[in-house]
C-alpha cells in the first residue's frame, strides 16, 4: 500500500478501504 498512500495521500486518509474499480483505477493510472 506504499505506492496507494502516496497517491491517496491525505484526502482518503480516514477511507482506507476503497472499492476494487477505485484500486484498479489508481493503480492503473500509476503504471502509465
Amino acid at each position: 500500500m506504499g505506492l496507494f498512500d502516496r497517491v491517496s495521500g491525505g484526502r482518503r486518509q480516514n477511507n482506507i478501504t476503497l472499492s476494487p474499480a477505485e484500486a484498479f483505477a489508481a493503480i492503473a493510472l500509476l503504471a502509465y
